[in-house]
């Protein structure tokens, strides 16, 4: 019964509050396109065993992608 009472947090919250509820939906939303936008040209898998390896992997992913979004738009040479 806790996700119900959860479930019911949510519905007051956007009902008393539905400005600040969709900004906080809006977050979300970008972030988990994003993340899905890396899973899609990188690849969904962390290949690395160790945390350390696994982090310095995700960073890279992270650049690689502000690099390609930089490249689409076309942010890279308009300086």
């Amino acid at each position: 019964m806790e996700h119900r009472v959860n479930y019911n947090k949510l519905v007051f919250f956007a009902k008393q509050f539905p400005q600040r509820f969709a900004a906080l939906t809006a977050k979300r939303n970008h972030a988990e396109t994003v993340f899905s936008m890396i899973g899609n040209l990188f690849g969904h898998r962390v290949r690395c065993r160790k945390s350390d390896a696994r982090e310095n992997e995700v960073r890279c992913k992270l650049i690689m992608f502000n690099l390609h979004q930089m490249a689409v738009t076309g942010l890279a040479w308009s300086q």
